[in-house]
C-alpha cells in the first residue's frame, strides 16, 4: 500500500479491523531502531496504534535465536516484533 513516498509492505483489512505489517530480510547487521521508526511512521499515516515488524533472519543463527515474538512500546505505539 503506497503511503506518500513510502510504502507499507502489507495492510490487511478484515471486517472493521486493519493490521499493518512491515517485512524485513536480515542478512547483515543493521539498526532495528530504523525499522521501528519506519513502521511508526506508517502507523501514523494509516491511523493505527499497533503494527507488526516481521524479521526474516538469514544469518547463521540457531532456531532459538531466530524465532521470537516481542511486544514493545515505541513512541506510544505497540510494535509486535516477530522473528522467523
Amino acid at each position: 500500500m503506497a503511503l506518500g513516498n513510502e510504502r507499507i509492505d502489507m495492510l490487511v483489512k478484515f471486517q472493521k479491523q486493519q493490521f499493518a505489517f512491515e517485512l524485513k530480510i536480515r542478512w547483515r547487521d543493521y539498526s532495528i531502531e530504523d525499522e521501528k521508526e519506519q513502521l511508526h511512521r506508517y502507523l501514523d499515516k494509516v491511523g493505527l496504534d499497533e503494527g507488526y515488524l516481521v524479521i526474516y533472519e538469514t544469518r547463521n543463527k540457531s532456531w532459538h535465536e531466530k524465532i521470537y515474538w516481542k511486544e514493545i512500546e515505541y513512541k506510544n505505539k505497540k510494535i509486535i516484533m516477530v522473528g522467523l
